[in-house]
């Protein structure tokens, strides 16, 4: 049995390799966050990005997390109501939806092709 650090690093490695756009579906405790947070950190090229999320609370986690790593220049957390609210338009290289990406494709109509990750 692997570790949750080595999973995480197995997961990090396919998505950076990929070289592809994702959606990280893993069970309560994987550490979503984490790998988002690492994937951004291997990024080498300049970026902008946001975070989307459904609650203030957990904005403000991401706000915390975006300093942790030194990201707080280059990453913004929105809440979604306020983005569907205001129809506020969204450009960025790089969208980060935490915890709202079902209500996203149910809005959109989009669905996603499930691949398997350790």
């Amino acid at each position: 049995m692997i570790s949750r650090d080595e999973r995480q690093s197995i997961t990090v490695d396919k998505i950076v390799e990929a070289k592809v756009d994702c959606a990280i579906d893993c069970c309560t405790g994987y550490g979503k966050t984490w790998v988002a947070g690492l994937i951004l950190k291997r990024n080498k090229r300049d970026f902008n990005g946001i975070v989307i999320v459904p609650t203030e609370s957990i904005k403000k986690q991401w706000i915390r997390f975006l300093k942790f790593l030194g990201l707080e220049d280059k990453m913004e957390v929105f809440i979604i109501n306020s983005i569907v609210k205001n129809d506020t338009k969204i450009e960025a290289d790089i969208v980060i939806y935490d915890e709202c990406l079902s209500l996203l494709l149910k809005l959109t109509g989009i669905s996603l092709e499930s691949s398997t990750l350790p």
